[in-house]
Order: C-alpha cells, then structure tokens, then sequence
C-alpha cells in the first residue's frame, strides 16, 4: 500500500519487527513505520509491531492532493474509514 490509492485492504495477524532508521532511502523514511498507510479504506486487524525506530502503525493521510517529494499525493477526502482492530 505505497501509493495511498489502494483499498479494501485486509491487514491481518502481521508481525512487524525491529525497523530501523536508513539515511539510503527516501527522506520520508527517517521516520521508518512497521505499518503505514496513506488511505483510510482499509481493514487493520490483529497485527502486531514491536521495536520500531519511530512508529508501530502510521497512517499518514494527506489533507490536500498536491506533490511531496516530487511523487503525486493522495487526497483521502471522502474516502471512508475501513478498520483498525485488536492492533498492539
């Protein structure tokens, strides 16, 4: 789910493990995420994410559609909320 365009996703009994921080990447990925998502239309159920350099679960919604990093964005306006449950 790089782009943010995907949905009706389910995200289910995922173990995520020991993310680290790479200077190699994307600016972006100073921030690592185990789950990360640019969309709200999808079902996160019984996964798990544990020993991250920054975050377990990211849902980075873009309030506007526009350019980031000279990749287009996403507006989720509209779209609706799928699920996130029994997450840890």
């Amino acid at each position: 789910m790089e782009d943010g365009t995907e949905k009706n996703n389910y995200v289910t009994g995922n173990l995520g493990i020991n993310i680290r921080l790479s200077s190699a990447l994307l600016p972006s990925d100073q921030k690592p995420a185990i789950f990360w998502t640019a969309t709200p239309s999808n079902f996160w159920r019984d996964n798990v994410a544990c020993h991250s350099a920054n975050f377990g679960h990211w849902f980075e919604l873009p309030g506007a559609v526009g350019q980031d990093d000279n990749e287009p964005v996403t507006c989720p306006f509209g779209e609706y909320l799928g699920e996130h449950r029994n997450n840890t």
